[in-house]
């Protein structure tokens, strides 16, 4: 259970990490629209 668990914890973090530096480099593409959506 506790290695799913963490692998899960990874997944999500690298997740939100690509989503925020996706976010960072094309801030005019993605509006808060996008960012409420996707929270």
């Amino acid at each position: 259970m506790g290695r799913i668990k963490s692998a899960l914890v990874i997944l999500i973090a690298f997740t939100s990490l690509a989503f925020a530096v996706d976010l960072t480099l094309e801030p005019k593409s993605k509006g808060p629209e996008v960012v409420e959506a996707t929270l």
